[in-house]
């Protein structure tokens, strides 16, 4: 099987590598400047103001909990080398191992501030030795249709990071308000970290499901030893975003190889994050981008021959059952 010429995040090889990354992260960075300034509700300097602050004081709990999630999908590295150099599966699995670590945690009434910490800051040590031991290389493609796509895909990330950042209820007409949002997607957090355990309400029924995105939300906000901040849950939905479109650029890269077809990868990643529903779901607190993270992770698996059958099995299990929780 041709090896992908797509972007997975790994060690830059050489100078052109390293600009070409910072030459996206600087369309990102633009992007949601340019986002940010447009309508109404104040200054334009105090709106971009509010959207970097927002990225800071609320992304830090997403970003470290899916940071552990990176160190316990990195010790699926050890069932072979189509796994270990295989990042984005390696994310997609740490997601669906961490959001069991926290659903257990929760339904044993054992997930506190304590516990929450621990499990998080072992992730993050495990992720910190995987990356020692396997360093992450970024390959670009060279065409020019590869491109021009990385940049449109910046551009719509940025767009959804301007979304994220964003109360509840201020965008998305369609979903009344964020009413879904606020009344248990939000709101099931609240009163799990009040009763000290991960448990179904009578008053709710949305609780009787697994919750796995709500026992996320549980476990950040007690990271923060504070109540989960909404924006805080809306990049959760974006990250998680991201990583399936990370996998599906990779799934897309496996079908159709190198050669005329070295842009599918990156047309696969921009047709997810462009897609109307996905920046609407991928920008609130839902549950969907948890399905699209886990699901697009199996179907690397399922779709990658140097993997053996036995192991396929195992791993599509994990991803599709950690999916239905969701």
């Amino acid at each position: 099987m041709p090896e992908p010429t797509i972007p997975s995040i790994e060690h830059p090889h050489n100078h052109r590598d390293l600009v070409a990354v910072l030459g996206i992260l600087g369309v990102v960075v633009v992007s949601v400047v340019g986002f940010a300034s447009i309508g109404a509700g104040g200054p334009v300097d105090g709106r971009v103001a509010v959207a970097l602050a927002e990225v800071v004081f609320s992304g830090w709990m997403p970003a470290v909990y899916l940071l552990g999630a990176l160190g316990f999908g990195g010790l699926f590295g050890r069932l072979g080398p189509a796994v270990k150099s295989n990042h984005p599966l390696q994310a997609a699995l740490g997601v669906a191992v961490t959001l069991s670590i926290t659903h257990l945690l929760g339904i044993a009434g054992l997930l506190n501030f304590t516990t929450a910490w621990t499990a998080t800051a072992i992730g993050i040590l495990l992720w910190v030795y995987t990356l020692a031991k396997n360093p992450i290389s970024i390959r670009f493609a060279s065409d020019r249709v590869s491109w021009i796509l990385l940049g449109v895909l910046a551009i719509g990330v940025g767009l959804m990071i301007v979304a994220a950042s964003s109360p509840p209820g201020a965008l998305w007409d369609s979903e009344f308000g964020a009413y879904d949002s606020l009344s248990y997607h939000l709101q099931l957090p609240k009163e799990w970290i009040a009763s000290a355990q991960i448990w179904p309400v009578e008053h709710n029924v949305y609780s009787y499901h697994p919750g796995y995105i709500e026992s996320g939300y549980t476990h950040m906000a007690l990271l923060g030893n504070r109540p989960m901040t909404l924006q805080g849950a809306q990049y959760f939905s974006l990250l998680l975003v991201l990583i399936g479109a990370w996998n599906c650029s990779r799934a897309a890269s496996q079908w159709c190889g190198s050669g005329s077809w070295a842009a599918a990868g990156p047309l696969a990643a921009c047709m997810v994050v462009l897609t109307p529903w996905i920046m609407l779901v991928g920008t609130m607190s839902y549950n969907e981008s948890g399905v699209i993270a886990l699901g697009a992770g199996a179907l690397v698996v399922a779709s990658c021959q140097d993997i053996k059958p036995s192991i396929r099995g195992l791993l599509c299990g994990v991803l599709v059952a950690a999916a239905c929780s969701c």
